[in-house]
């Protein structure tokens, strides 16, 4: 739920983003030698009279540790330093201006800031980011191996001795560790323990750099002050300038008339101003006065007293809005408001105005607990749906539920939740449009369980209820509930099967035949695993037992079936290893001969077939549920070949299915694949370093060839913000076959410009079933996406229909993010994410 806010605007050193995380502890760690190097009284007894000699300085910590002592290196080994000439200055390297202008400017004097043009940046160094901002932050390099992290060292040209103190001037020197600071002159007055540093200052350690024409530091009450100041946090790319920066603590800094940006240091496209900033991340909050932010030097926005979060803090305050246009709800725009309650809890609100249906809110929530564990809750609300929908009126009230939790509570007890609940079928088709899943989810699922595991015990308890989101879809049965117990596998080379399941089925229809259902797989099982093969074998008894209510006269209320099962499954593994390629094959047999019994006409409580892939072969049963024991006699002959090479995989497997005995119950011959006695499955996929992947999915008729289910697809990613993708699926069922092509791609032009395209048509009825086009600008600091897509739907809302009750309809998404602030917009990134295939990981 973490988004960026509106407060967030309020240019924080720890404003996490994807791209760039800052940190705000270097700039006071920076300041850090200052301090101690005038720790004590003594230490003003430690520079000699003025010489033009360069003199080395040594601080230590006392015994008492109370303070440093600062004394003169031996001459003997003392090394004079050599001082370098200052760089001449160009002419955009002026000084910075005086105090008391009313609004700072960012300086686009580059060479200062340690900036960098792309020309001069090493190959090994140039990021995309580097690319899109011509340049980079490039720190010097400077030898602190020998450089003790207590010992303080100065130098300079010219050293005296004052009545309160010392003067070091000339090309100054102090270095601690990796930290160091330089300024043309420093004045240590022993008896405030000051130091005060004029001209030139450049306080800098790794990843951080300050600048100043003048700048006080006092040890007394821990605090440090920089007129004019610049600062640059390398690695954050964030760069700002102030009046005054002042350190009123270990882990405070307060920033007067300043202005930041996550902008090269001459990209003027945004800036963040501010009449007084003051941090605190020790106690994770900011707090801005007068703030503005300027994009090319005119104000969009206006904040005059704030706070906001510090780091990774979560803050209250407003989010970032989000807008949309389509042609059914027309233009929407919502603004989330965020409450962060408790380290462990928080709230979002979400007011939404669409400009055809009124006013829709939403209220989510996040709770973490010892006893709850993770739980969230979200609910939404529009009063009056001023366009109306399919099975409903111009008025009426509409709303959603979402509910999510999942806890484990110690070894042995565990939970999961998972409730969606809407008004009507059409709401998320109506009010959720801008999301692909939502105009194509066919139900919504209310489940969860509760569940306990010991050593040789696995119980659980559950409930599962289904909604349709169609109007020609009905309810299915709801279990309410269900207990499971069974007995955990050992790994043992014999062991025992037990299965016991207890379901009691209710329907919302008070007519339907409702009632209880317990099945029962008891037996006996075999596992042994070798070096190079493994067996596997069950046999086991199956018991089905009903009692049922709302039959018509006549009928057995309380019907039985059993089975008996038997299951051999064994393989083999063949290795060849080479200096730059593993290659595996292993063959292998399941058998399956289940004598089942298909004289029960109970209803399909929770039975269904699995999905048409050759994986199921493999399994127990072709179904999923226990309302049938399937008469099922068949064989399944694989061979799987695993092929790893330096810079490629390669899985593939082809499966023959053969029914010694065919099919008779309607359930199986209902499905166009299971009218064959033999079937031919394979399927296979391929990824090389290049970025180039193709999988392959296709199950054939045996003795004819005919292709029963095909899917093929094949993609390059050959960076990680350019992806193409293409495919092909054909599914021949009963009810509803379908033939579908699938192309999408997020395409590089420039550093700058990418292109975003998908699209699905349905080759049977020659007709688009989704399109979107869209353009993506992202520059330095900043992006602008706008994405224009279109798709099928239907006014009442069926699932089942043909291409002539479709309608066309049509939706417009921006989104802009100004980078390490956030932006407006960010909903499309869900439609991107389901539309264009690995989009979701081919950005970061």
């Amino acid at each position: 739920m973490r988004t960026l806010a509106l407060t967030d605007l309020l240019v924080t050193m720890a404003l996490a983003t994807p791209q760039r995380k800052t940190k705000l502890h270097p700039l006071w760690l920076a300041l850090a030698p200052a301090l101690a190097l005038y720790a004590s009284g003594g230490q003003a007894d430690a520079p000699p009279d003025k010489t033009s000699a360069p003199t080395l300085y040594r601080c230590e910590a006392n015994r008492d540790n109370t303070g440093w002592d600062c004394d003169a290196a031996p001459s003997a080994s003392l090394t004079p330093r050599t001082v370098s000439a200052k760089p001449t200055r160009t002419t955009n390297q002026q000084p910075s201006p005086a105090a008391g202008k009313p609004e700072s400017k960012l300086t686009t004097d580059t060479a200062q800031l340690d900036w960098q043009p792309l020309a001069r940046v090493p190959a090994d160094q140039r990021d995309e980011d580097c690319v899109r901002c011509s340049g980079r932050y490039l720190e010097p390099d400077f030898d602190t191996s020998g450089a003790s992290g207590d010992n303080i060292n100065a130098s300079a040209d010219n050293s005296e001795t004052t009545p309160t103190g010392s003067v070091l001037s000339g090309d100054v020197l102090l270095t601690q560790g990796a930290r160091r600071i330089q300024a043309d002159k420093v004045t240590i007055t022993t008896d405030s323990e000051s130091l005060q540093l004029e001209g030139n200052i450049r306080i800098r350690e790794p990843g951080v750099l300050l600048q100043s024409q003048a700048a006080v530091i006092s040890r007394a009450n821990q605090t440090a002050k920089l007129s004019q100041a610049e600062f640059v946090l390398h690695d954050d790319f964030l760069h700002g300038r102030a009046e005054q920066l002042e350190q009123t603590g270990t882990q405070s800094l307060v920033l007067t008339n300043s202005a930041v940006s996550y902008c090269a240091p001459d990209d003027p496209s945004w800036e963040l101003h501010a009449d007084r900033l003051e941090l605190d991340a020790e106690a994770g909050v900011g707090r801005a006065e007068g703030a503005k932010l300027k994009v090319k030097d005119t104000t969009v926005l206006t904040l005059p007293n704030m706070s906001f979060p510090v780091g990774d803090t979560r803050k209250s305050g407003v989010l970032w809005p989000s807008i949309s246009n389509d042609s059914e709800n027309g233009a929407t725009i919502a603004v989330p408001l965020y409450a962060n309650l408790a380290p462990n809890y928080d709230v979002l609100y979400t007011p939404m105005l669409m400009q055809e249906r009124g006013f829709h809110q939403t209220l989510a929530g996040r709770y973490l607990g010892k006893s709850t564990g993770q739980l969230e809750l979200e609910l939404g609300y529009i009063d009056s749906d001023e366009l109306g929908f399919a099975g409903g009126s111009v008025g009426q009230n509409r709303w959603h539920i979402n509910l999510t939790q999942e806890a484990e509570y110690n070894d042995n007890w565990s939970s999961k939740i998972q409730i969606a609940r809407i008004s009507d079928p059409n709401y998320l088709r109506d009010l959720d449009s801008g999301r692909a899943n939502s105009r194509y989810q066919d139900q919504l699922s209310q489940e969860g369980y509760l569940r306990y595991q010991a050593q040789y015990l696995d119980a659980q308890i559950s409930a599962r209820k289904l909604q349709s989101t169609a109007l020609d879809l009905k309810d299915s049965y709801a279990s309410l509930p269900q207990l499971e117990v069974s007995y955990r596998s050992q790994n043992r080379v014999i062991e025992p099967v037990l299965t016991v399941q207890w379901t009691d089925f209710n329907h919302s229809n008070d007519q339907a035949i409702q009632g209880e259902r317990t099945y029962t797989n008891a037996g006996l099982a075999l596992n042994w695993q070798g070096a190079g093969a493994y067996v596997k074998a069950q046999a086991t008894f199956q018991d089905l037992s009903y009692t049922l209510d709302n039959l018509p006269p006549g009928i057995d209320d309380k019907p039985t079936a059993s089975a008996d099962r038997f299951i051999l499954d064994a393989g083999l593994y063949f290795d060849r290893r080479t200096s730059s390629a593993l290659t595996t094959i292993s063959p292998q047999i399941y058998y399956l001969n289940n004598t089942g019994d298909d004289s029960l006409s109970t209803p399909l409580f929770d039975t269904r077939i699995r999905s048409a892939h050759s994986n199921a072969w493999f399994k127990p049963s072709l179904t999923v549920g226990h309302d049938r024991l399937l008469d099922e006699n068949r064989v399944t002959a694989a061979i799987e070949l695993n092929h790893v090479t330096d810079g490629s995989v390669f899985d593939a497997r082809l499966a023959y299915l053969s029914f010694i005995d065919t099919p008779a119950t309607p359930l199986l011959t209902t499905h166009a694949m299971y009218q064959y006695d033999e079937l031919i499955g394979f399927n296979a996929e391929a990824h090389w370093d290049s970025g180039f992947s193709a999988s392959l999915d296709i199950i054939t008729d045996a003795q004819s060839g005919t292709a029963l289910n095909q899917f093929a697809e094949v993609s390059w990613q050959p960076s990680t913000d350019t992806l193409l993708s293409l495919g092909y699926s054909k599914v021949d069922t009963l009810m509803a076959p379908r033939e579908q092509w699938h192309v999408s791609g997020a395409y590089r032009l420039s550093s700058q410009w990418r292109v975003l395209f998908a699209g699905n048509v349905d080759t049977r009825h020659n007709a688009n079933l989704e399109t979107l086009l869209g353009l993506e600008y992202d520059s330095c600091c900043w992006r602008v996406r706008l994405v224009h897509s279109q798709y099928q739907d239907v006014p009442d809302g069926l699932y089942y229909q043909t291409e002539l009750d479709w309608r066309e309809e049509q939706q417009v998404q921006i989104e802009v993010v100004l980078k390490g602030l956030g932006g407006f917009g960010q909903a499309i990134d869900s439609t991107l994410n389901q539309l264009i295939r690995g989009f979701h990981e081919a950005t970061r």
